[in-house]
């Protein structure tokens, strides 16, 4: 929060602002290899390229043995965990700390429970599907990691204004939420699955009458050795709640349900079964509808999500 005001913005930003700020100090200890890339990014006109921009720089920090960016998540900032813990009433009696990752916070309870920050619906699947459709292939050379490739092709890359808006608002605290431990990388697999209506049509299933399998589900491909784990964590988490309209309630999602309280979809036919969108007007539909959910929820949490990103 800035002055008691839930952030609305893109927290990338934020980042990138932090980076520009510390540049000179640490040009010759291990961040100058982002020099090439801030250039390009300073020079940039082209607002939906900036932002393309201000995300690939964001995803090379993994790179970074600045022990200052090192591991840098956007739903883990300490800021950001710390806001977890005053808008989510249910987080009243936890605390926060560092993961045993720097710059990844943590909350914790005295008998054990602990959450993170979880991004709901993941930008990077999508958004490399879409770049290399835009672009009339299939995968990037081998030898280039995807930032790299991006940065020599941004004269033959043309985002949409609704892909600028998706990448934005999902690194906004309305596509954040406090999760279990597990519950992230459980679902994931590989990234395929990490879209907030699969995860939330699972659990919708879970409180129509308490069974495990929607969980074995939507854990299915989560590490054999902690996935009974992810599972009980999870369900923990959800019987922390009355019902499923008390987990809407208290966790900021009844945008995310249509007037019959089922789950709705970011486009259509979106399963577990057709996870990512293959077309380009899938991934349209999915960047208007993601973006929007991120806003109304924000909303929902009280702040005024700025219009200026609205579809």
């Amino acid at each position: 929060m800035i002055d008691g005001k839930l952030m609305t913005i893109d927290i990338k930003n934020m980042i990138m602002y932090m980076i520009h700020f510390n540049r000179q100090y640490y040009d010759n200890l291990g961040l100058e290899y982002l020099n090439p890339y801030l250039d390009i990014c300073a020079s940039e006109r082209n607002r939906n390229k900036i932002t393309l921009e201000f995300y690939l720089i964001y995803k090379l920090l993994d790179k970074s043995h600045v022990n200052y960016f090192s591991n840098i998540d956007c739903s883990s900032l300490e800021t950001i965990v710390k806001d977890y813990k005053t808008i989510y009433p249910w987080l009243n009696n936890f605390n926060v700390r560092e993961q045993r990752y720097p710059n990844k916070y943590e909350l914790y309870s005295k008998n054990g429970i602990v959450f993170r920050g979880n991004i709901m619906t993941e930008i990077e699947t999508t958004l490399r599907k879409y770049i290399l459709l835009t672009l009339g292939i299939n995968k990037h050379p081998k030898n280039l990691c995807f930032e790299d490739f991006v940065f020599k092709n941004l004269n033959y890359i043309n985002i949409s204004d609704n892909c600028r808006v998706f990448i934005q608002t999902m690194h906004c605290f309305g596509n954040f939420i406090p999760a279990p431990l597990g519950f992230g990388p459980g679902r994931s697999n590989s990234g395929i699955w990490d879209f907030w209506d699969i995860a939330m049509i699972q659990i919708f299933k879970y409180y129509l009458d308490k069974s495990d399998k929607p969980l074995e589900d939507l854990f299915k491909h989560a590490n054999p050795m902690y996935k009974q784990d992810t599972i009980n964590n999870c369900k923990q988490w959800l019987n922390m709640f009355e019902n499923w309209q008390d987990f809407l309630d208290q966790n900021f999602l009844n945008c995310y349900v249509d007037a019959y309280k089922r789950p709705i979809e970011l486009f259509s036919y979106h399963l577990r079964t057709h996870p990512v969108p293959e077309t380009l007007n899938e991934m349209e539909e999915l960047f208007r509808t993601a973006s929007n959910l991120a806003l109304d929820r924000m909303h929902e949490m009280g702040a005024k999500s700025p219009e200026e990103y609205r579809n």
